[in-house]
């Protein structure tokens, strides 16, 4: 063989090998890509964490119609959703949030049908998003509403005072802790008015109360604005205070005024409603007492507190659910229940923590 050939051949090999070793390297990239997608990417998104549920209450409307407003609400304390590697009710929450937010956007569209009219801005303020609402707007129009309450009559009040709540949820204070002297200004005006806020450090804003929810099932609890402020109000676990208010445990509370009202309005309008959230509230009850005793995840308690009638609790939230889907067949309401009922009657934890109250 020729030197020529010899050199021929020496080259045409390292370069095989320069090849060679270029699609290893390739490989490795486009392996190390694909991994690093499949674990950040493809994963399940982690447990919903939420400070007070976002939806307050579901409305026996025409509940199959979706939300169109997902705007955040402004709780006061943060819930957990239970994760784990089998099935859980957390990842139908995370694809679903109109849970908690389809009643609320049924009750806000409540009333702008009645006071839109009349009050232009409700509509804007109340399907925008709160960032882009501006809050001498949301002030001038919460002001406005409120002195057309004071002097109204008591057929034309609760409407009134029930779109004053939700203008109010909607005001934005300044982050300013503590307050300077125009900002308590504007605290000591609202608290005139009717309307508390507190400092909540867990978000880092101003917390309003839902006075006005209070005062309309005190003063009004057989209106239909009355009513919407009962389901409000039971889903927000019958606290509205800072961080839980130190009550861990709103399912007993719940339990009892739902039971109450189910049982003293049989025909109100808002029976769906209720009946999701005391099965929501059962089903809480009967999963907490499934809490490992030992490694335990953050905010879970010992489950021994729980124990004792957690079983007839199961039961419980297996009717009301198994209600709501056979006479709410393709509501939002029915198609989380499902999911709770296929868990439900096999025995499975669902990690329901709805009204369980767990503020860091």
């Amino acid at each position: 063989m020729s030197e020529e050939a010899s050199a021929n051949k020496k080259i045409g090999s390292g370069l095989g090998v320069r090849i060679a070793v270029s699609i290893l390297i390739l490989g490795s990239i486009v392996l190390g890509t694909w991994e690093y997608r499949t674990r950040w990417y493809a994963a399940p998104p982690p447990a919903l964490q939420i400070k007070r549920p976002a939806a307050k209450a579901a409305l026996l409307w025409d509940s199959t119609v979706p939300p169109t407003q997902n705007a955040p609400e402004q709780p006061s304390s943060r819930q957990r959703y239970g994760d784990s590697s089998n099935r859980t009710l957390a990842s139908a929450y995370e694809a679903n949030p109109a849970c908690f937010e389809h009643p609320k956007h049924l009750i806000d569209q409540k009333i702008i049908a009645k006071l839109g009219a009349d009050y232009p801005g409700i509509s804007e303020i109340l399907n925008s998003d709160y960032a882009r609402n501006d809050p001498k707007i949301v002030r001038q129009l919460l002001d406005n509403l409120l002195e057309k309450a004071s002097s109204a009559s008591p057929e034309k009040k609760p409407p009134l005072l029930l779109a004053s709540d939700a203008i109010a949820e909607r005001l934005a204070l300044p982050s300013i802790v503590p307050a300077n002297p125009e900002l308590q200004h504007q605290l000591d005006t609202l608290a005139a008015q009717g309307l508390t806020f507190t400092w909540a450090e867990l978000e880092g804003g101003w917390s309003y109360h839902n006075n006005l929810l209070w005062r309309l099932w005190r003063e009004y609890p057989m209106s239909e604005e009355g009513e919407d402020a009962f389901v409000l109000l039971l889903g927000h676990g019958w606290d509205k205070g800072s961080c839980c208010n130190n009550h861990a445990d709103s399912f007993h509370t719940v339990i009892e005024r739902g039971e109450e009202f189910l049982s003293n309005r049989l025909h109100a309008a808002h029976r769906q409603g209720v009946l999701f959230l005391v099965a929501q509230a059962y089903e809480t009850w009967w999963s907490l007492s499934l809490v490992p005793e030992r490694d335990r995840e953050e905010g879970d308690p010992p489950p021994a507190a729980y124990r004792a009638g957690s079983a007839a609790a199961r039961e419980k939230a297996i009717a009301y659910y198994s209600e709501i889907v056979t006479t709410a067949v393709n509501s939002v309401e029915a198609n989380y229940s499902r999911k709770s009922l296929d868990l439900l009657k096999g025995n499975e934890d669902t990690h329901q923590r709805r009204f369980y109250c767990y503020c860091d």
